[in-house]
């Protein structure tokens, strides 16, 4: 995908922050909370399938494999936005050798998997209007990564963690739902997420609010383009 910022690479990526409090502003009303899981299904239910972990297993924190295994992931995440993102994830926390292997024989260009590399392990698959890439949890840290073999630097940050992961697509589905996406409240959302202190601009960055710009900077068929966040099941 498109990319206005520079990518951030794994070796500059902050530690792992335990969040406190995203604050947003809908219409003037400040909410201030975060989303365990467990409120997320209370939300959104059935939204979150548990994660297979295949042998032999990741090593990842404590906190992360829990949750993975207990909650797990949506089933698929759709962000309409300037160059409309699918993410599917597959249910199975798999090594990224075998998911390199398995795109080389679908004809994927790839060459030798970068060394290093098999501390990623593939949750899910994404796709975007000009190409694609991986949806990956690293060993040891726990972070979920989007990999993008189309960008100069193709590793960036997607969340922290599985935990602030939670928090942050909740926020965003609400915020859809509140608002419908329009241009002047996706203005006033990513003013509130530069503004509040809750998460490292370098968590955000990356992946959230490199969505944000582009898309109030770009129009389709001479309209402005809402942002929007779904789940597969219809849920926002």
């Amino acid at each position: 995908m498109k990319r206005q910022e520079t990518c951030v690479t794994v070796p500059s990526l902050p530690d792992v922050v335990q969040l406190g409090r995203i604050v947003l502003t809908f219409n003037n009303r400040r909410i201030e909370r975060t989303c365990s899981p467990a409120d997320f299904l209370k939300r959104w239910p059935g939204s979150l399938r548990p994660i297979s972990l295949s042998s032999p297993r990741p090593a990842l924190p404590e906190d992360c494999r829990r949750l993975l295994a207990e909650f797990g992931l949506p089933s698929e995440l759709t962000i309409r936005c300037y160059n409309d993102l699918r993410i599917r994830f597959s249910g199975t926390a798999t090594s990224l050798a075998t998911i390199w292997d398995r795109d080389l024989k679908r004809g994927h260009k790839l060459g030798e998997m970068l060394a290093g590399w098999n501390r990623f392990w593939h949750l899910a698959d994404f796709e975007y209007v000009q190409g694609g890439g991986w949806i990956c949890v690293e060993e040891h840290t726990g972070r979920l990564l989007a990999i993008d073999m189309d960008l100069p630097e193709p590793v960036y940050l997607l969340s922290s963690s599985v935990r602030n992961f939670y928090t942050i697509l909740a926020h965003f589905l609400e915020w859809t739902e509140r608002t419908g996406g329009t241009p002047a409240e996706t203005i006033h959302l990513r003013d509130e997420l530069r503004r509040q202190d809750c998460v490292p601009p370098d968590e955000l960055e990356p992946f959230w609010l490199n969505i944000i710009d582009p898309t109030l900077d770009s129009d389709r068929f001479g309209e402005p383009v809402n942002l929007t966040v779904s789940l597969r099941d219809g849920h926002r």
